[in-house]
């Protein structure tokens, strides 16, 4: 059935976001780091959206989340009879979920991935970006 299917990918990369952001939360103060080979781990907050982009609209984003998440409850019969849709569909709930937990408990998203040529991010970033990308192709070549 793909509403537990559903319910297993938001539950899994919903606690992988929260597990790596209370680790580096554990393990680095705010501003510091380590760097490896490809990247670096940089304790960063994000009062903002994805990426870093339009900062300091903290309360926006709450909200935001919330309609995002009552039109994913909403349209859920448009992706549950589809495995693949479910999928990203439940990527995208994780990571919206787990940066309004943040939002909520902290006051701001916390990043850590670092490029060094693009933005901080972190793990929920990742699943909203890559779950509206191939949602995006799916739905358009349906």
């Amino acid at each position: 059935m793909n509403k537990k299917f559903f319910v297993w990918v938001l539950f899994l990369f919903f606690l992988f976001d929260r597990f790596s952001k209370e680790f580096v939360r554990f393990f680095l103060d705010l501003g510091d780091g380590f760097s490896l080979k490809l990247f670096s781990i940089n304790h960063v907050v994000n009062t903002g959206s994805a990426f870093g982009l339009f900062k300091d609209n903290n309360l926006f984003f709450i909200v935001l989340s919330f309609v995002v998440l009552f039109l994913i409850f909403y349209y859920r019969n448009d992706f549950l009879n589809d495995k693949r849709k479910t999928f990203f569909v439940g990527l995208i709930t994780a990571g919206v979920l787990g940066n309004l937990f943040d939002r909520l408990i902290y006051g701001a998203v916390i990043d850590f991935i670092d490029f060094h040529f693009w933005p901080v991010f972190n793990v929920a970033d990742s699943c909203i970006s890559v779950g509206v990308i191939v949602l995006i192709f799916l739905f358009w070549n349906d």
